[in-house]
This record gives C-alpha cells, structure tokens and sequence, in this order.
C-alpha cells in the first residue's frame, strides 16, 4: 500500500544530496553562494540599522564576517569599539568572529578592548 505524505509545510526544507549524486558539488556550490549573498544581504541591511543603534555595530561586524567581508567586517568592528558597544565584551570568545582571528587587525582590535 503506497500511500502519498501529508502536507506538512516543510517540504521546501534543503536536503544534503548523496556523495554518489553526480550534481551534488554543483549543488553545494550553489547553496553555498546563497548563503553567503544572504550574508552579505543582511550584513548590507545590518549597516544600515547600525546608523540609528550604535549596538549593531558589533552585530554588522559579525554579518560582514560570516559573509567573508573581512575588511567591513574590521571597519564595523573598530566602529563598534569607538561606540562603547556593550556587546563587545563577548568579542574575544565570539563564535561569529571566527574568520578574523588569523589576522592581526583582530589582535589589535582585543589589545583596544584590552582583552588580549
């Protein structure tokens, strides 16, 4: 007895593709350039909050981050730190930050908020 699924809503939920699929890397490629437009999207929407609250600045920062844009990603963050965010208490340990801790601009950014 074949019986159809219910509509549940959440057929529209990605799904890995199989290793054997033969467009599974044109797949994951794909996925992956819009995630990071998504990024960049909110990174972009992100900046132009932080306009009216200085506290999303340190959230642009990590926007900009995730989205690779390392160097807006360094000027939100030194904006951040001259606005007295609140947040960056968390900046050290910020899971978010994770593509800028190889670069020096980052240690520098610590030493400012002296939590190197």
């Amino acid at each position: 007895m074949n019986k159809k699924a219910a509509h549940t809503g959440c057929e529209d939920v990605a799904v890995e593709p199989r290793a054997d699929n033969p467009f599974a890397k044109h797949y994951i490629v794909e996925q992956n350039k819009i995630q990071t437009n998504l990024l960049r999207a909110r990174s972009a929407w992100q900046r132009r909050y932080a306009v009216q609250q200085p506290e999303g600045t340190y959230f642009t920062a990590a926007m900009a981050a995730q989205a690779g844009d390392i160097d807006d990603a360094f000027r939100e963050l030194n904006r951040a730190i001259d606005a007295r965010s609140q947040f960056l208490v968390f900046a050290k340990i910020e899971p978010l930050f994770d593509p800028l801790r190889g670069d020096a601009r980052f240690t520098a950014a610590l030493k400012r908020l002296n939590l190197h």
